[in-house]
């Protein structure tokens, strides 16, 4: 029980890291900007784009929590993409981005939340959190 308790809290976290990017500044725009037109340049067939999967990974991550090597495995791959977004020079085809603002390092921290949570569970033992593997 307290390991689920556990894991609930850096959800929690994560959301609200989550939430919060999206209405922080990345270059000259808000992060739900990017988030849509993320999502429409992924309709677009823009390459890059890709990175925007980070997104679903990480809410995909939320809801499968009960299923501890599923969650973390899709936060793993949430932080990795968001990092990705940094090193990648390349931008989306709909909106060009500059600098990294407050609201990409949130967004990067709201994914690695989640990992650390998953990961901090995954030390526990598996008996005492009723969670499956």
């Amino acid at each position: 029980m307290t390991c689920k308790l556990k894991i609930e809290h850096f959800k929690k976290i994560s959301i609200l890291l989550f939430i919060t990017s999206l209405i922080l500044e990345v270059d000259n725009v808000r992060g739900w900007q990017l988030l849509v037109f993320g999502f429409l340049g992924m309709l677009k067939g823009n390459g890059i784009c890709f990175l925007w999967l980070a997104n679903p990974f990480l809410v995909m991550s939320w809801i499968f929590i009960p299923m501890r090597g599923v969650s973390f495995r899709l936060s793993l791959i949430a932080v990795i993409l968001s990092i990705l977004f940094f090193i990648i020079e390349e931008s989306f085809t709909i909106i060009k981005i500059k600098t990294y603002g407050f609201g990409y390092i949130v967004w990067v921290l709201s994914s690695f939340t989640m990992l650390l949570g998953n990961i901090l569970l995954k030390k526990m033992p598996s008996a005492n959190s009723g969670l499956q593997q």
